[in-house]
């Protein structure tokens, strides 16, 4: 996954609105169903707007057109706003189905979910596309419901809020570029299931931090990037996604220090004796865990994990993203440096073809080694090989995602714990400070 440059911005003095994604050609989304909340929805593009009533429509692509049954027509646009007044409340707005959750990942899956603001329906030449039009701070609200569950405390919902605000506001413009959306509804971005799993207190949480984001010294908004679980260490900006500028550094997620893990050695000690840290089960036990976490994740021990890999497996994703698609068989796996929280940052596969001949694949990133080296997605590159046969490979990691910036699950130890919204963000973004924007 290339991510975009860091864009240097300042902090807006008016609240932006967003076109968000929600489904996306690559969807393959030839049928929609649209499902109303409420009285006086504004459906545009079949003629002159018509007021709608609560209840359901059904969209499909047809040649290069948007069809409604309802209608009778192709149209090339749909537009469904909603009327004056209306106000974002848990659950309400415009349902759609189905959406498109966890695309490539392990928890992939389809879902209904309600959006505020507007919708617009475009074809494309593979699906639908849904366009939201929301405004920011309603954004949010979803965002910190999506990403992990509302029955998190408030000054985590807080810190996560202004961290997902940060990090829209740097890159809203480029982050899909040339597309009738600038970012999407997805990990891809950030988790955005609309008003479905919001609730009053999300909104109150949103409300207490409106328009706090989080600058640099020289007023620059942070790219604050997060990820579920660190793994007892956070990593750099530069290491783990390539980027230049975006001073986040690596920190230990726990009181005290703790060395970096760039040495193999000191990242399986770490690995087999952890420390006491804030996104360990420790902190935040095993057992409770699943309360706290997005309702599409699955519940499971992230902090330290252990998988068998299986190199047919590996052969198989290598066929279906790599060119030449005519390799046989993996020889060996030799992993290469190491970033600060352990993460692996490159590896080479020897394999062999279909003649016979043996030749290296590099996997140039973290997000490469695992796309391939586990078909749903390894949970993250912080690992160690404990044992590597013809058939498989047996490792013991730690963590779930990148690794930059705040630890999702240690953010909610320090809320657990006591802490606030603004201790939490000092943690994890120490470069960084807390300023109004709009």
């Amino acid at each position: 996954m290339l991510e975009p440059e860091i864009r240097e911005i300042k902090s807006p003095i008016t609240e932006p609105i967003l076109r968000v994604g929600i489904i996306l050609s690559e969807d393959r989304i030839s049928k929609l169903n649209v499902s109303l909340s409420e009285p006086r929805f504004i459906i545009e593009g079949f003629g002159s707007s018509e007021v709608l009533g609560s209840g359901d429509l059904e969209f499909e692509l047809r040649g290069n057109m948007v069809y409604s049954p309802k209608f009778g027509r192709e149209v090339a646009r749909v537009l469904i706003s909603r009327d004056s007044g209306f106000r974002t409340m848990p659950g309400s707005g415009i349902g759609l189905s189905p959406v498109k959750a966890g695309r490539g990942f392990h928890w992939s899956k389809e879902i209904r979910a309600t959006y505020s603001g507007s919708i617009e329906i475009l074809p494309s030449e593979t699906g639908l596309v849904v366009v939201n039009h929301v405004e920011l701070e309603d954004y949010l609200a979803s965002v910190i419901s999506s990403e992990m569950s509302a029955a998190c405390p408030t000054e985590f919902a807080k810190a996560q809020a202004i961290a997902a605000r940060s990090w829209a506001l740097v890159f809203l413009g480029h982050k899909h570029e040339n597309l009738p959306y600038t970012i999407c509804n997805d990990d891809c971005c950030q988790r955005y299931q609309g008003t479905t799993f919001m609730t009053l207190t999300t909104l109150q949480a949103i409300q207490a931090c409106r328009g706090q984001v989080l600058v640099s010294r020289g007023g620059l908004v942070c790219p604050a990037y997060y990820s579920k679980s660190c793994g007892g260490r956070t990593d750099t900006i530069a290491d783990i996604l390539g980027l230049r500028g975006g001073d986040i550094e690596g920190i230990f997620d726990g009181p005290g220090s703790c060395e970096v893990l760039n040495d193999s050695r000191k990242f399986s000690h770490f690995l087999k004796y952890p420390p006491t840290c804030f996104c360990s089960e420790q902190t935040v036990e095993r057992g409770k865990l699943g309360n706290y976490l997005g309702k599409v994740d699955e519940d499971g021990s992230y902090f330290r994990w252990r998988f068998e890999l299986s190199k047919s497996d590996m052969v198989k994703t290598l066929n279906q993203s790599y060119s030449p698609k005519n390799i046989a068989s993996i020889e060996s796996v030799s992993l290469g440096r190491r970033g600060d929280s352990g993460r692996i940052l490159g590896a080479d596969l020897s394999v062999r073809d279909i003649a016979g001949d043996q030749f290296n694949i590099n996997l140039k990133n973290q997000y490469e080694i695992r796309q391939v080296l586990q078909p749903s997605f390894l949970l993250s590159s912080a690992f160690v090989v404990e044992e590597e046969n013809k058939n498989s490979l047996t490792v013991l990691g730690a963590g779930w995602g990148h690794g930059v910036g705040l630890c999702q699950i240690g953010a909610l130890g320090m809320a657990l714990r006591g802490e606030s919204a603004a201790s939490i963000l000092t943690h994890y973004y120490p470069q960084y400070q807390l300023a109004q924007s709009y």
